[in-house]
């Protein structure tokens, strides 16, 4: 990193593009990763970083990635200009970076990849809060972006070894959130949520009546057949309104090809 630093420390007016990508979505597959193109004056566009992102791999982590492989890489104490696609970054980076020092505790530990943009100030007070993040419209002729949406797009194969953010020495970071030894990076109450309609499924899963009744259970994809019976929306608790059981059950029998037809009901 140090030596890309060090290739664009004589040049005057810089300017980075940095885009994101994520493939494979939905397959053991998936990956993230990141392409940053650089634009000096008088050299035209030219490659500055790319890579992949280990972890969980999501279109904001690659996109965060590359922001800050980008604040790592521009030259100490020089005004320097990001562009990205991506607004939610661009606004998070004048909120959680630029502005962090007016941003509450809450602002930052509850907001979406808090370890992400807790190293990204990092870097950024590193650099000597000489940066300014602009966004670009994507995929609309500009030049820098295009390129680099293409750099990002090649790294997946490119690439062996993936960026694995380490947060333990951070201070914003010491308390921050852990479950399998990886950084929670969604909202804990999202993640307290998600766990407890988990739990309330191995439990179901338990009941003698649920064997008994549901003969192939073992066979059953649990996770997109949760994802239907609750229409991507876990219960908030241990208590549901009776709407929402209403609903639960009526996707439970439309599964098991239990609604009443007019054959069935002829029968009854």
């Amino acid at each position: 990193m140090d030596a890309v630093r060090k290739r664009f420390a004589q040049e005057g007016n810089i300017k980075f593009y940095s885009d994101g990508s994520l493939t494979n979505v939905g397959t053991e597959a998936v990956s993230a990763a990141f392409g940053v193109i650089a634009s000096v004056e008088g050299g035209g566009l030219s490659e500055a970083i790319s890579g992949r992102v280990e972890g969980f791999a999501s279109s904001a982590n690659a996109e965060l990635c590359g922001l800050l492989a980008t604040v790592i890489i521009s030259p100490r104490d020089k005004a320097v200009d990001i562009y990205l696609d991506n607004s939610s970054v661009v606004d998070g980076f004048h909120c959680l970076v630029e502005k962090r020092a007016q941003a509450t505790t809450r602002q930052k530990l509850r907001s979406a990849d808090a370890q992400w943009w807790a190293m990204v100030h990092d870097a950024y007070q590193r650099q000597g809060r000489g940066i300014k993040v602009h966004w670009v419209r994507g995929h609309a002729g500009n030049q820098g972006n295009e390129k680099a949406d293409k750099l990002a797009k090649a790294a997946h194969e490119r690439y062996q070894v993936s960026w694995r953010l380490q947060v333990d020495q951070h201070q914003d970071m010491w308390c921050h959130a852990q479950f399998a030894l990886t950084s929670a990076d969604k909202d804990m109450r999202e993640i307290l949520k998600l766990q407890s309609a988990v739990r309330h499924h191995h439990k179901w899963l338990s009941q003698n009546r649920t064997k008994e009744y549901v003969q192939d259970w073992t066979e059953v994809a649990w996770a997109p057949t949760l994802g239907i019976l609750h229409d991507k929306n876990p219960p908030m608790g241990l208590f549901t309104s009776v709407r929402d059981c209403q609903l639960r059950a009526h996707r439970v029998k439309k599964l098991h090809g239990m609604l009443p037809t007019l054959s069935q009901m002829r029968q009854r």
